[in-house]
């Protein structure tokens, strides 16, 4: 963190608020009527550090920094990663409070920028179609179960087929919704992404809801970290040897989407094939393999998308991806 700001951490639950202002914690509910005052407490330099934990802290986020602070929401992992190296075993608000100023101290923290009116509902819409599709594959899952019983029952059938339709039909109209966001609030970026051999139209869409149409990352390390897909490799001296694993502290959703997309890139996308093929040939497994491959897959949108051109299958050399 900058010297010439203040940390100031933030517990944010859903009713009521915590966060540290010289060394003391302050309590407050979470509404809009007590943002104000709280503001006021702050020291002008202030630095206001929060988790992201569900949607309880946004509004908090964006009125601060319409007030004029400066503001980042880290992941909770994060923090508590932070707190298991300090040996922290105190658990309450107050005490997460203090230590979210802490990790704020140490930490290369990012700058939230609130959301367009665009980006917020695409966000929104994403989050309800990730929970629509797990409910039409729970359902599908208890319609096939139920066919195989001695005698199903037909109305049992019906019913649960009319909710699969229903969903269906959901989702198509949310999906319809999106493209049209995505095609009004970042075409560019959009049909960059799109052109990546191996990356479709859902998954395009995903990327531009997580990353704000790329405008939230510098680097491709930063997405790759923010959605979880860094390779963390465990060694200690020269007798603990681990195995490579990815650092999973970002998004379960976008990375069960673009691993799906590696199986498809490596038999159509050559730069992602000639790696896997390698990968292959000197024993690796071949789930190690298509993480590599997914990584390689961010590293071509975020080039393409960064550089302003669009991919070409036969000359990624070109651009460096």
């Amino acid at each position: 963190m900058d010297n010439n700001y203040t940390p100031v951490g933030f517990d944010v639950s859903k009713a009521t608020l915590d966060y540290l202002v010289d060394s003391k914690v302050n309590h407050c509910d979470n509404s809009k009527k007590c943002f104000q005052k709280l503001a006021s407490k702050l020291p002008a330099n202030s630095w206001c550090v929060m988790e992201s934990t569900s949607t309880y802290g946004y509004r908090l986020a964006d009125y601060l920094v319409g007030y004029g602070f400066r503001v980042s929401v880290v992941n909770p992992l994060s923090v508590k990663r932070f707190a298991q190296m300090n040996l922290s075993r105190t658990k309450t608000d107050k005490a997460d409070a203090k230590l979210i100023t802490e990790y704020a101290k140490i930490a290369d923290l990012p700058i939230y920028k609130p959301a367009s009116e665009e980006q917020n509902e695409l966000h929104q819409l994403e989050t309800v179609l990730e929970q629509l599709i797990k409910q039409r594959t729970a359902l599908i899952n208890q319609l096939e179960a139920l066919k195989q019983m001695p005698r199903p029952s037909k109305t049992a059938i019906e019913a649960l087929s009319k909710a699969i339709a229903s969903i269906n039909k959901q989702i198509k109209a949310i999906e319809k919704k999106m493209h049209q966001i995505v095609q009004k609030d970042c075409p560019d970026a959009y049909e960059k992404a799109i052109s990546v051999v191996g990356i479709g139209e859902r998954t395009s869409i995903l990327l531009m809801a997580i990353t704000g149409g790329f405008t939230k990352f510098e680097s491709v390390g930063q997405l790759a970290a923010y959605i979880g897909v860094c390779p963390r490799i465990i060694t200690s001296g020269t007798s603990v040897k681990g195995k490579s694993h990815i650092c999973k502290l970002g998004m379960a959703q976008i990375r069960a989407v673009l691993y799906m997309c590696s199986h498809s890139a490596v038999k159509h996308n050559n730069a992602c094939k000639a790696l896997y093929q390698r990968l292959i040939a000197k024993g690796k497994p071949k789930k190690v393999a298509l993480l590599a491959v997914v990584n390689k897959l961010l590293r071509q949108v975020f080039a393409c998308v960064s550089k302003n051109v669009l991919f070409e299958n036969n000359y990624q050399i070109k651009f460096g991806i």
